[in-house]
């Protein structure tokens, strides 16, 4: 290869020569000229000034083209370059305050896991790749800890045996209702949750598996269970004012004493028992309202 491009430039060098001299005699040559020869030799002369300025500015033109075409090369390259360190560095610094975020959920001081409940949240609406990872792990977290005892000092409650949802718990279950969607990648598993007098206003908990939990007395105005699998799940006294709970699974749910009293919309074909559905509206009706 370096040999055909040596040849292909001495050609090239050849040709240019060759044009340099031949093109402006065959220009001046012509007898209708009427050039004496001192001045068809002052034309030549001139023709192949003209022509070697021309070349040399094209010349010119094309160095600083090719200069420049490989400076904005190196610059794209450069750039990309840049880009893709940013990239690991921005890995990186989500790893490190992932790993921190976990380490945090371990503490013994519920502040500090509650924290890391934060930091994870943050995560999760920063990067749409570690979003799935942050829900998935902060429903482990309610699964697991919402079954813990929790029974801070000096609390009175309005009703005996009644305790609020852990602080961390809440937390949690507040990040997992109001993220963000359209990130998720995979189902959110809250089966056997012990979520009772938990505060789940407006949660988007759609599609979720809420399989066996204990959702007793819980708030769930306008929250959106649709397509929500509640099967088995204890829905008594539970305020479901305004909540979607379209195409969801009501096998087995117990709706006792669940507000609103008399009709729930549901597109689910179970019915649950001590319901029946209205022929004409599909509401889901007490089949003793005063039950």
């Amino acid at each position: 290869m370096p040999l055909l491009w040596v040849l292909a430039v001495l050609m090239f060098l050849v040709a240019l020569v060759a044009a340099i001299w031949w093109l402006p005699s065959e220009l001046t040559r012509h007898p209708s000229a009427g050039l004496t020869a001192a001045a068809r030799l002052g034309a030549e002369n001139a023709a192949r000034g003209a022509l070697v300025a021309a070349l040399a500015l094209v010349g010119a033109a094309a160095l600083t083209a090719r200069y420049t075409w490989r400076a904005a090369k190196a610059t794209l390259a450069g750039q990309v370059i840049d880009r893709k360190r940013q990239e690991i560095d921005s890995r990186g610094e989500i790893t490190d305050r992932y790993t921190k975020g976990i380490s945090q959920l371990g503490h013994d001081k519920t502040t500090v896991r509650i924290g890391g409940i934060y930091a994870l949240e943050r995560i999760a609406r920063d990067s749409a790749i570690d979003h799935p990872a942050v829900i998935e792990v902060l429903a482990a977290f309610v699964r697991e800890y919402s079954h813990e005892p929790w029974a801070p000092t000096g609390l009175t409650t309005d009703a005996p045996g009644r305790r609020p949802t852990r602080p961390d718990v809440q937390s949690a279950i507040d990040v997992i209702g109001r993220r963000n969607a359209s990130y998720d990648t995979r189902q959110i598993y809250l089966t056997g949750s012990d979520l009772t007098d938990a505060d789940l206003m407006s949660a988007n908990l759609a599609g979720a598996d809420l399989t066996r939990a204990n959702l007793t007395r819980a708030n769930l105005v306008r929250a959106n269970l649709n397509g929500t699998v509640l099967t088995d799940a204890n829905l008594t006294e539970a305020n479901l004012t305004d909540a979607n709970i379209g195409y969801a699974v009501l096998t087995g749910v117990d709706l006792t004493h669940a507000n609103p009293a008399f009709t729930l919309l549901a597109r689910s074909e179970e019915v649950p028992e001590g319901w029946a559905r209205d022929p004409g509206s599909g509401l889901l009706r007490r089949v003793n309202a005063g039950g």
